[in-house]
């Protein structure tokens, strides 16, 4: 999967503001993300990803109160989109 290459190539964020990918590589790694789940909605490990490059993301220390917000909202929206794709995991429900 081409977004485990980005990440992979760009880790979870750290305390320095060097450790964040470039924007233009965020929005590929969104893009690839985008485009794969609706693609293939049943695959569990897609889902997990997502959520878990979300998740890293939220925790960089330079976001401002509307880019966390964006951040929560679309966090919001892909346990959603687990949850709906994928009845039967637990991991979106308990969020």
């Amino acid at each position: 999967m081409q977004a485990r290459g980005i990440i992979s190539e760009h880790p979870a964020p750290g305390l320095f503001r060097d450790s964040r990918p470039a924007a233009p590589e965020a929005e590929k790694l969104e893009a690839l993300f985008r485009d794969s789940l609706p693609a293939y909605p049943a695959n569990p490990q897609a889902h997990q990803d997502y959520v878990n490059w979300l998740r890293d993301s939220l925790k960089m220390l330079y976001y401002d109160q509307e880019q966390q917000r964006q951040l929560e909202a679309k966090l919001r929206a892909a346990m959603e989109q687990w949850s709906e794709s994928l009845p039967e995991e637990i991991e979106p429900r308990l969020w």
